[in-house]
């Protein structure tokens, strides 16, 4: 008998902590974030849609005399219309954040915009229906609205974070402090180019936080320091895009790694001119580097 009662205090112990650890507000981070973000599985003829990019925090700023946090996006955001090879990106500054915590709330001022808009909602409850960016964004083949199906809870770097399931197939949901599972602020699958999104790493101050501290994620990319590096005036690259050679034209000698969007290493060379003619038509990362140090880094077109 004293066993039993052992184990059922024991049990009720384990479930009132993880039930306090749900009850505790995680809230987003105000600083020294990342959040790596992919698009796959776009079927919208004629587009091949490959998005592989990161939201970054870098700082405050004042709208309307209210505080929020700066976000900015960086990689490789890029649309491909067949058969033209054209490309459209959308980088840099896109807007900013601001966390009513008392209320559980986030609200997204966009960039050129004037009136905020909710982005999350971390009270809803169960057949609550989905307001605000999220809801805005749900097009392609989307039902009339999108409710909450269930809440539970995910254990994410060392505690129990409330997550928000929505009724869906491709199991979408919001998770306190971190945002959502297909992207910061991506909307859902249902998407006007029907394009899957995934939160691919979420971290803060170099530490990985989601999806687990136990698996190898990388929040990094090959193309995440492209807007961070100011180029050296005397070299240029040239044509971009292009069919076959790419030229370097610079004052002195130079090196050269070509990398696809994984970051694999595709080409090394010292030459100043570079054939790719035998390269896959697609978007690659050229880095140049002099006495060891980089130079340069540019995104090229090869069709």
């Amino acid at each position: 008998m004293k066993k039993t009662f052992y184990i059922l205090t024991l049990i009720c112990s384990v479930f009132g902590t993880v039930k306090s650890q749900t009850n505790v507000y995680h809230q987003f981070p105000d600083s020294n974030a990342v959040w790596r973000v992919n698009y796959d599985d776009c079927q919208v003829w004629p587009y091949n849609l490959t998005k592989k990019f990161q939201y970054v925090l870098y700082g405050d700023t004042v709208i309307n005399v209210i505080n929020y946090k700066k976000i900015k996006r960086v990689g490789d955001c890029c649309l491909n219309i067949f058969p033209t090879g054209q490309i459209f990106t959308n980088n840099g500054y896109i807007g900013a954040f601001r966390e009513d915590t008392i209320n559980k709330k986030i609200y997204l001022m966009l960039k050129d915009s004037t009136n905020e808009i909710l982005l999350y909602d971390f009270n809803l409850s169960v057949g609550d229906t989905l307001t605000g960016l999220y809801a805005l964004q749900s097009n392609c083949s989307s039902p009339p609205f999108i409710t909450v199906q269930s809440i539970d809870s995910i254990f994410v770097y060392n505690s129990y974070r409330k997550r928000i399931n929505f009724f869906s197939p491709f199991s979408e949901s919001f998770i306190e402090g971190i945002g959502s599972n297909k992207g910061l602020l991506e909307g859902f699958y249902f998407h006007a180019d029907c394009c899957d999104r995934n939160t691919v790493c979420f971290k803060v101050n170099n530490n990985v936080i989601y999806p687990d501290t136990a698996t190898s994620y990388s929040c990094d990319l090959a193309v995440a320091s492209i807007s961070e590096n100011i180029s050296d005036n005397f070299i240029s690259i040239y044509p971009n895009p292009t069919t076959s050679n790419l030229t370097i034209n610079c004052k002195s000698d130079i090196s050269s790694i070509i990398y696809n969007l994984t970051g694999q290493i595709i080409i090394k060379s010292n030459k100043k001119v570079i054939n790719l003619q035998q390269l896959p038509n697609g978007i690659y990362i050229i880095e140049l580097t002099q006495n060891l140090k980089v130079k340069h880094y540019e995104k090229i077109v090869k069709y």
